[in-house]
């Protein structure tokens, strides 16, 4: 008899093969459109396209495990729920040729998927209404190995459902979610998950994504473009961009990890937040909220930047929040933070730490070691705490001096472009702490936060120093742009040797203001000024001729004295400010100048413009000069009234030279109602001493109502004026409507 043995290894193959679903006999070709079909017709070619998906041959295809892939045409509508079970073959439901189609869902109805199914090409928009179904147009409950969804090139576009907009997926027994070059728009969740809501548990497969979009996603809870959660399985995002979302905790993903969760490609969050929107306990970060799950949870997170992210107070983690449990792992690189922020809230102003990052971990050695805690090459620029608590990161430990150790030694952290981090002041306020006993109490005290690294012997010599009056103290390491100090006054008084690095020589010590001010009084500049006497003050971006910046105002109006004095060897420089006046009443300058040498300008002022505050005639000059070199640039003085014998501008030679140079300057609307001379400028100049006017300044309505000289009066005892290409408009006094001068000697117009 012949053998057979030849035939067995085949027929075991073929038997395999089958049993193993990995060949599968093809199902029918079902096609769909609503301006070609009818729902009566077999669906089963372009000739006898049904119109729904709902069409009584599509169901019963589906039913039986028969259909294979369902090409919709252009358009087509879903009006009741869709039951797929078929897992084989996988049913493929597509556009029918490379261009997107739009498929309508009813808000009442949705896929149900229990099978294998494949998703290609297809735009999802939903009926307006009102619905109460998870997942607001696919459902998917995946309990077997066989058991798939798979999306791509698809969007979904203005959805809605409670938890998942337009996805929800529960993964169990090795079944698995795939999602590639999707979009979600506008999609709300009224639960969670504003685009996808995927849980994942009971040996669970894996959740792949890739080029995901989410634009102006939302949720009540947690999520506002996805929330994933999953205590067995592993997932990916290779390539993600969230614009523009919102939710409670979570503004553009809610993430729950027990196992691997890695994000990486190219990835972006953009002025994702979680203020507006308000359930349960406070906001939680901005962009992602992150749980890592005992010892078994990494998280990988490499690549992305997160831009004008916020969350808003009493909330914590302008663009990530972190609950690390137990020796978790979180491994992050190359991570920009660029203006995430903390925000206030003014029904509940507390908290707010960590602009950027806040960490929430129950322990202090087993969270931070070099094998679960790495944050490396990130990126911080212009990140802020509202509360002032870690503008940059923000941790909740047993014990932060533990921490912050730990952190050191093992340099667990490193942020491109610093060098000293552990070490220098200039960071205090950028990376803190608090320990978990002190939390409550440190909700509303800023005392009880920590630097998160060793509190430096000194403060580290910044140039700018910032300025905001809106801080509500000094801080001790005050002057960055993140922790401002509140006052010009408090800079001025620091000793140099309170710096570690005070630069040898003379330095110009360069103030920035970030807001009005209200606070400054009697600002001395001399050689006696504790942090140097060559200041510069400014308002933030300003920039020598430009326009595109806010200019800032020092307020003096309840002041009687000067607000700044400029002495001996003192320099004062004011770039793109605002100014008032003192109290009415009050017979000291503004601004006073009164040095000993002509040699260097001691005060400059460019771009500027000084104006009356209130309605009362001044008892003050704005600008007085005794002795002295100074230089007025592209500024202004308007609408200012003086009594008596008061002026803008008051010029004395008596013991010193003064010069006094005038370019591109207006004056308009000076009145000087007593018997005084000259409303805008009173001079009077001695040998050496001079009044340059040039390059199109003006002298606009200027009038001494009872004196001489409308806009300038001069007693020229050897002295000299230049009026050089300037105008004067419509000026007034009773002798010399624009200018009135006695020359004597040398003296010269």
């Amino acid at each position: 008899m012949k053998s057979n043995n030849n035939l067995l290894l085949p027929l075991v193959l073929i038997i395999y093969i089958l049993t193993r679903d990995l060949l599968d006999v093809s199902g029918i070709q079902i096609y769909v459109s609503d301006s070609r079909g009818s729902d009566g017709n077999s669906c089963d070619s372009t000739d006898y396209y049904c119109k729904t998906l709902n069409a009584d041959n599509i169901l019963a295809n589906i039913r039986t495990s028969s259909a294979d892939t369902i090409y919709i045409d252009v358009y087509s509508t879903l009006t009741s729920n869709l039951n797929i079970t078929q897992y084989s073959p996988q049913v493929v439901i597509r556009s029918l040729t490379d261009a997107q189609c739009t498929l309508l869902i009813d808000i009442t109805a949705y896929f149900i998927i229990r099978g294998n199914v494949s998703f290609e090409g297809i735009k999802f928009t939903q009926t307006a209404g009102v619905t109460y179904h998870s997942g607001g147009v696919i459902y998917a409950s995946l309990s077997q190995q066989y058991h798939k969804l798979e999306i791509q090139n698809c969007i979904f576009e203005g959805t809605k459902g409670t938890t998942g907009g337009a996805i929800y997926g529960s993964l169990t027994y090795l079944s698995q979610v795939n999602l590639t070059n999707c979009q979600f728009k506008n999609c709300y969740g009224s639960q969670s998950g504003g685009g996808v809501y995927l849980t994942a548990y009971v040996s669970a497969g894996t959740c792949s994504m890739s080029n995901i979009e989410f634009d102006t996603c939302s949720s009540i809870g947690s999520g506002g473009g996805m929330y994933y959660m999953s205590n067995v399985s592993d997932a990916e995002i290779n390539g993600i961009r969230v614009r523009n979302c919102e939710a409670q905790r979570g503004g553009g993903l809610y993430l729950s990890v027990y196992k691997n969760f890695t994000i990486k490609g190219v990835c972006s969050f953009t002025g994702c937040k979680t203020a507006g929107i308000s359930s349960g306990s406070g906001p939680l970060g901005g962009a992602i909220y992150l749980i890592t799950t005992f010892e078994t949870g990494q998280f990988n997170f490499l690549n992305a930047t997160f831009d004008s992210c916020t969350c808003s107070q009493p909330g914590c983690g302008g663009a990530i929040y972190i609950d690390k449990q137990n020796a978790s792992i979180i491994l992050f690189n190359n991570l920009s933070f660029i203006n995430c922020k903390t925000v206030a809230n003014e029904t509940n102003a507390t908290q707010g730490f960590g602009g950027a990052i806040f960490i929430n971990t129950t322990s202090t050695t087993a969270a931070f070691s070099s094998d679960n805690h790495i944050m490396t090459n990130l990126v911080f620029t212009g990140c802020q705490s509202v509360f002032g608590a870690g503008h940059n990161l923000h941790i909740i430990s047993s014990n932060t001096t533990d921490t912050g150790s730990i952190i050191k030694s093992n340099s667990l952290i490193t942020v491109n472009g610093t060098s000293n981090l552990y070490t220098s002041s200039e960071y205090y306020y950028d990376y803190m702490g608090i320990d978990a006993t002190d939390y409550e109490n440190g909700k509303t005290d800023l005392n009880l936060h920590k630097y998160l690294f060793d509190t430096p012997a000194f403060k580290a010599f910044l140039n700018p120093q910032y300025v905001n009056s809106g801080m509500s103290s000094n801080y001790l390491y005050c002057g960055t742009r993140s922790t401002p100090c509140r006052t010009i006054a408090n800079i001025l008084g620091m000793t140099k040797d309170s710096y570690s690095n005070y630069p040898s020589g003379t330095p110009s010590i360069n103030i920035v203001m970030l807001g009005d001010n209200t606070h400054e009084a009697n600002l001395q500049i001399n050689t006696n000024t504790n942090i140097g006497n060559n200041i510069t003050i400014q308002s933030n971006g300003y920039n020598s001729g430009g326009t595109g910046y806010t200019k800032y105002k020092i307020s003096s109006t309840s002041n009687s004295n000067s607000l700044f004095q400029i002495t001996t060897t003192g320099r004062l420089e004011l770039l793109g400010l605002l100014f008032d006046n003192l109290a009415a009443g009050s017979t000291n300058p503004l601004i006073s100048a009164s040095t000993s040498t002509t040699s260097s300008y001691c005060f400059t002022t460019i771009s500027c413009e000084f104006a009356l505050a209130g309605s009362q005639n001044l008892a003050h000059s704005i600008i007085s000069v005794n002795g002295g070199k100074i230089s007025i640039q592209k500024t202004s003085f308007i609408n200012y009234k003086f009594s008596g014998t008061i002026t803008a501008i008051v010029i004395q030679s008596a013991s010193s030279s003064s010069i006094v140079e005038l370019e591109q300057v207006a004056f308009t609307d000076i009145t000087q109602s007593g018997t005084g001379n000259g409303a805008a400028i009173n001079s009077v100049l001695n040998s050496g001493s001079s009044l340059k006017t040039s390059v199109s300044s003006n002298f606009t309505r200027c009038k001494a109502n009872g004196g001489s000289g409308g806009a300038i009066y001069s007693t020229l005892s050897g002295g000299q004026i230049e009026l050089n290409q300037t105008q004067f408009i419509s000026c007034e006094s009773k002798s010399g409507g624009a200018v009135y001068s006695t020359i004597s000697g040398a003296g010269k117009l």
